[in-house]
């Protein structure tokens, strides 16, 4: 017996398999995505309200600190809301 695909709409699969991306952090407009499956994310997407498009990165790197960039100006801080409220000043 041949196996059945799934016919539920990729938003309920993706919830159901953990793989959405979920808000984590939040300034102004701007907020930090990560996949719902992961509990401490060692990465996130900066996305935007209204956009389904990321707008940046933020990440804990090997030297232990929490990194984004923007502009070609890498920046170093405490946490991930510390580097997004920065990347989001930053304009």
């Amino acid at each position: 017996m041949a196996v059945q695909p799934d016919k539920r709409p990729k938003q309920a699969q993706d919830e159901a398999a953990g793989t959405n991306v979920t808000e984590r952090f939040r300034h102004g407009n701007y907020w930090l995505g990560a996949l719902a499956m992961l509990p401490n994310p060692v990465s996130y997407t900066i996305r935007r309200d209204g956009s389904a498009l990321y707008q940046g990165d933020v990440w804990y790197d090997h030297t232990r600190r929490w990194t984004t960039t923007r502009g070609g100006v890498d920046h170093w801080d405490v946490g991930p809301l510390e580097c997004l409220t920065w990347w989001a000043n930053a304009r």
